[in-house]
Parts: structure tokens; sequence; C-alpha cells
């Protein structure tokens, strides 16, 4: 499987700061000083890895929404009456899976916060 780039703001050590996708293996040169610099291949696939989880649940969530909307309108156009138990039922799911959520997601977040050594690259 082929890694996406993984967005980044840099900074060189002549002070220039710059935005970069970064790949594992390639360099960024800095165009301030033409310093060539080398990202750390594991770090930049952990940072890649935790996008990837936090993309994902960003669609379980989603698509949870919209099957619990589904139900809901469902239920509420099978007998009228049940429109007064769905924000209760809701709001009971929501208030149960929040501290999972909220674990998965500062997972992914604190894996995407993690910062990518760079060795300067020597020209031969």
């Amino acid at each position: 499987m082929t890694m996406a780039a993984v967005p980044v703001k840099l900074r060189c050590t002549c002070g220039h700061d710059g935005a970069w996708l970064v790949m594992p293996g390639q360099s960024w040169i800095c165009p301030a000083c033409a310093r060539t610099w080398v990202p750390d291949a594991a770090s930049v696939h952990a940072v890649a890895e935790g996008a990837r989880d936090l993309a994902r649940l960003r669609r379980l969530v989603l698509g949870l929404a919209v099957g619990a909307l589904t139900v809901a309108a469902v239920l509420v156009a099978i007998h009228p009456a049940w429109i007064l138990g769905v924000p209760t039922l809701v709001g009971g799911v929501l208030l149960a899976s929040r501290p999972t959520y909220r674990k998965r997601r500062e997972q992914a977040l604190a894996s995407t916060r993690t910062s990518i050594p760079l060795t300067e690259s020597r020209a031969v």
C-alpha cells in the first residue's frame, strides 16, 4: 500500500519556515540556505497512520449518525408517538459512547502531533 504524504511545518536552522508534504525517503531543501533535510521514515509512518485513524474515526461517527437518524425517522414514521422517545434514546447512546470516542480521538490526534526528526543530508 502506498502512503499518502503528511503535511508538516518545518523550520530550518537558518530560521526559514515552510510547509511541506512529507514522504519517507524524500528530502526537503531549504529555499533560503539550500541545506537538505531528510525526515525519519518511522516517524513519518507513525504520523500518517494517526492521520488515517483520525479520518477513519470521522467516517465511522458520520456513518453512525446517519444510521441513527434513519432508524429514528423510520420509528417516528411507523408510530408518531415515538417522537418523544427518540431524543432520549439518541442522547443515551451518545452519552454511553462518548468516553470511547474521546479516547480513540485523543490517541489518533496524539500520533499526528508526533514530531518528525530531520537529519541534515551531507552532499558529497
